[in-house]
């Protein structure tokens, strides 16, 4: 159930936002706090390997979102709230 709401097969982005379930993941996943974000992608690691050998589009579609949101929260996210608190202690 959860693996078909935040990787499912047949729908696109625009599909996935209609699913609430689909939402409430992605902004967990969108929380700079980084133990958040792993035990959520571990817990989703886990489910595709849990009942057998995963697919390798699935195990390639993990990745390719793990490393997306690992850099959107912790590269661009970190950088501009360190650059906002720059502007506000000096401006």
């Amino acid at each position: 159930f959860t693996l078909h709401a935040y990787l499912p097969h047949n729908k696109s982005i625009f599909g996935k936002l209609k699913n609430p379930i689909y939402c409430v993941i992605f902004g967990l996943t969108l929380v700079p706090v980084h133990g958040i974000r792993v035990m959520l992608f571990s817990l989703i690691l886990l489910m595709l390997l849990a009942p057998g050998p995963p697919d390798e589009y699935q195990l390639i579609n993990f990745i390719l979102l793990f490393k997306g949101m690992q850099f959107l929260t912790s590269g661009i996210l970190a950088t501009s709230m360190g650059a906002f608190k720059y502007y506000y202690c000096y401006a």
